[in-house]
């Protein structure tokens, strides 16, 4: 039969193997959920981006036809 610190000293370490892969899962986990969360930002940046783009040109083609509008009022 085993002595007691030795069985001791096994818990321990099989403890602690186990802690460090845990430590391990959990930093992946983490590292995945920022990386998804910034794809997630990222895209959302683009759309508004395009959209922002889009009320540019939108304005734009309004002030021309404003400008347009005037002129030929007083032509």
């Amino acid at each position: 039969m085993l002595p007691l610190i030795d069985i001791a000293h096994r818990g321990l370490v099989y403890s602690l193997v186990g802690l460090s892969f845990y430590g391990l899962y959990i930093g992946y986990s983490a590292h995945e959920h920022t990386m998804q969360r910034g794809r997630e930002l990222l895209a959302r940046r683009e759309t508004t981006v395009q959209l922002d783009k889009v009320q540019e040109e939108r304005e734009i083609a309004l002030a021309e036809a404003a400008q347009a509008a005037l002129r030929a009022k007083h032509s």
